[in-house]
This record gives structure tokens, C-alpha cells and sequence, in this order.
């Protein structure tokens, strides 16, 4: 009786069921209609009259580049359009064409306010249409660097603009959303043209862009050029920059700074290393003979010891400091002594301006406890040259 009752029940329950298991999948059904995606041709006139202070020519605006698209999109609380247009043509007016893809009813596409962005096909901000969109349609700055202004123009420019999709063009005007700081290092420490230089450059300690560039000679200048780009409204603050293993170069000033949308700074350093040579005539007491040293790399300021000098002249010139008795400045002022004392006697030379700096040393005559007619003392001239390093000759 029991399984009887049960039966019978099984075409009630049926009925019920079923209704709500069709109603679930309609519900699907009409949520992917909702959803459809239209694919729409498009093609939109666009025109740049963009003043920006880093440009690919003289006139000071942005020119189209065959290989140029415009990422397109909008949205509101009906329907979304976005999409990728191309062109072929160069100059200040050029047409776009691709294909849109539109969620939602077609008949409100027209009203919708579509936004748009240039990007170059050096383009570094942007990334692929779905990155771009799956970054909310911002930029994302990659660590890199380029190797001038019209390169960074090409990888690292923010053009964006505000057009109606039914008005098929787009006028970027005024609408550069990327500063620029655009670095010109002299580099006077021996590097030769051609020469491979890793960059850094760092804000508040912590680096925020690096590369490699190569060294470039202007006139008889050698020097590593290279631009970094940073979102407008970047805010610069103890930063430096750092070519190799050199010493970091401070720039940006002591106080913050906020890089303006459409700024081009320009940061013009020299890095300046020295090469320090001094000689001596030794008289035949003291083995006889020129004598020499050199250091290279060294900064202004640099202070050797008139012993570390002797000292690297050799084994004569060495035995000779143990007699030291005085020093004086004969001629010049690239290099400033001062007396230390001490036994034997010693003098700090202190690197200060590019020249030759002449010292008259005395010393113990070696002779003289043998022959009394002989002078107690004699004198050497030293002459410590200062010059800048130059490249080696190609």
C-alpha cells in the first residue's frame, strides 16, 4: 500500500519540478542574450595638433606613425563598447578602422562617450588591447628607459581624449598625460665612444628605473643620453642617478618636486674623473734617474701623502722619503700641501683644479757626513700634475 501511495505521488511531484528547472534555464538563456557581444566595423577621423614638449620632429607637436592605433572604449550603466583601430597614414590627420566589440542594445551605441588613446608601435604604457582593459584602461610605467626623447615619445606618451561614438573622429589636443625627464651626463673619466653603460636611477633610495645605454661623442664631448617616463603628477624627491659602478649623481633639487603632465625636464650633469701624474729628477745619491706615478679615477679632493707618491716611485725614491726634512710650493695651485710631521717627515697633497703644481723638497745629503764641502740638504723639484681623464684615441 505504501509503495502504491508513493506512486501515484511521483506524477505530482513531476509537475512540480519541472516548471522550475525551465524557468532556471531560461534565466541562463536570457542573461547570455543580455550579454551578447556585437561586433561593429568602425571607422573614425583623427587629428593631433598635440603640443608636447618631447616630440618626434621640430614643430613641437605629435605627428602620426604608419603602425599608429587608437584603443577605444566606453561604458555606462546600459551597454560597453571597446576595441582596437589601425592606420596607415602618418602626419597631423589620419584614418583609423577596426572592429568595436558592443555589449548591449545597438540602437544606444550612438550616444555613448568613447575614450581613446594613441599607441605607438614602441609602445611600452599600454600593452596589449586586453591588457589595457584588464588594467581598468590605465597605464601601467614599466621600469625602462630610452635612448632619447623621440623613442620615449613612442613608448612612454599618455595621449588620451574624449570623442561620441556617433561623431566617427577624435581631435587630441593639449592631452599628453606623461612627463618626461630627459638626461644629458658628460662623462670626463676615460669613456670611450661606444661604450655599453648601465643606468639606474632611483627616488627616495629605492631604484624606479634602469636600462643600458650606449655612450654617444658630440663634438669632443663623450656622453650617455637617455629618457624615462613617469605618470604626470609623479612626485620627484631625493633622487639620483647612477651610471655603472660610478657615483650616483644627485639631481631634482633638495626639496620634492611633482612632475607636471607634459613637463620635459632636462637634467645635465658632468661626471668628471682625474688622473694624477707626478716626477722627480732624483740626484745620483739617491740613485739618479726620471721618476715616476700615476693614478687614475681619482675625484677632486683626492689626498695622497708625498710618501705614498715616493713610495710608488720606487725603491730609490723610497729610501729617499725617510729623509724628507721640508716641502714647499714652488709654482701652481692644482694641488694644496699640508705639513703633517711625524717621522720621517710627511706632507698630505689635496687635489684641487686641473694644472701642473711644482714642490721644492729638501732632503739629508747621503754624502754629506763623508764630505763636509757638500751642501747638508738637497733640493728636488716634484711636479704633480692634475688632468681630466680623456677617451682613448680609436
Amino acid at each position: 500500500m505504501k509503495t502504491n501511495k508513493f506512486l501515484k505521488a511521483l506524477p505530482v511531484m513531476a509537475a512540480l519540478l519541472f516548471p522550475v528547472a525551465c524557468n532556471q534555464d531560461l534565466d541562463i538563456v536570457n542573461e547570455l542574450q543580455c550579454e551578447q557581444v556585437h561586433l561593429i566595423p568602425y571607422k573614425a577621423s583623427v587629428s593631433t595638433g598635440i603640443a608636447t614638449r618631447a616630440t618626434l620632429n621640430d614643430s613641437g607637436n605629435y605627428e602620426f606613425q604608419s603602425g599608429d592605433r587608437l584603443y577605444v572604449w566606453g561604458k555606462d550603466n546600459y551597454s560597453e563598447i571597446y576595441g582596437e583601430l589601425s592606420t596607415s597614414g602618418s602626419g597631423y590627420e589620419a584614418e583609423f578602422s577596426g572592429t568595436l566589440y558592443y555589449i548591449g542594445e545597438e540602437s544606444h551605441a550612438k550616444s555613448l562617450d568613447l575614450n581613446a588613446v594613441i599607441v605607438s608601435s614602441n609602445n611600452q604604457i599600454f600593452g596589449s588591447l586586453d591588457d589595457f582593459k584588464a588594467n581598468k584602461y590605465k597605464p601601467v610605467y614599466p621600469n625602462n628607459i630610452a635612448p632619447n626623447d623621440t623613442v620615449a615619445v613612442q613608448s612612454f606618451s599618455h595621449f588620451e581624449t574624449t570623442s561620441r561614438y556617433e561623431y566617427q573622429s577624435f581631435i587630441f589636443d593639449h592631452c599628453q598625460k606623461t612627463a618626461f625627464i630627459s638626461f644629458d651626463i658628460t662623462l670626463e673619466d676615460g669613456t670611450a665612444e661606444g661604450n655599453p653603460i648601465t643606468v639606474s636611477i632611483s627616488n627616495g633610495g629605492s631604484e624606479v628605473r634602469s636600462g643600458s645605454v650606449t655612450a654617444v661623442k658630440e663634438g669632443n664631448a663623450i656622453k650617455a643620453k637617455f629618457t624615462a617616463g613617469f605618470k604626470g603628477g609623479y612626485e620627484v624627491n631625493g633622487a639620483t642617478v647612477q651610471l655603472g659602478t660610478r657615483d650616483a649623481i644627485e639631481f631634482g633639487g633638495t626639496s620634492a618636486t611633482t612632475l607636471a603632465a607634459n613637463g620635459l625636464y632636462k637634467v645635465a650633469k658632468t661626471y668628471t674623473r682625474y688622473k694624477i701624474t707626478a716626477s722627480a729628477t732624483l740626484p745620483d745619491s739617491y740613485g739618479g734617474g726620471e721618476k715616476s706615478m700615476s693614478t687614475s679615477n681619482i675625484p677632486m679632493g683626492y689626498q695622497p701623502t708625498l710618501q705614498d707618491i715616493l713610495y710608488e716611485m720606487g725603491p730609490y725614491a723610497q729610501v729617499m722619503g725617510v729623509y724628507v726634512q721640508g716641502c714647499t710650493r714652488k709654482s701652481g695651485t692644482s694641488v694644496n700641501v699640508t705639513d703633517l710631521g711625524g717621522n720621517p717627515h710627511n706632507y698630505r697633497f689635496t687635489v684641487a683644479g686641473v694644472g701642473d703644481s711644482v714642490f721644492d723638497m729638501t732632503v739629508t745629503n747621503p754624502l754629506y757626513p763623508y764630505d763636509s764641502s757638500l751642501d747638508p740638504t738637497i733640493t728636488v723639484s716634484v711636479t704633480i700634475n692634475v688632468s681630466k681623464m680623456t677617451p682613448p684615441e680609436p
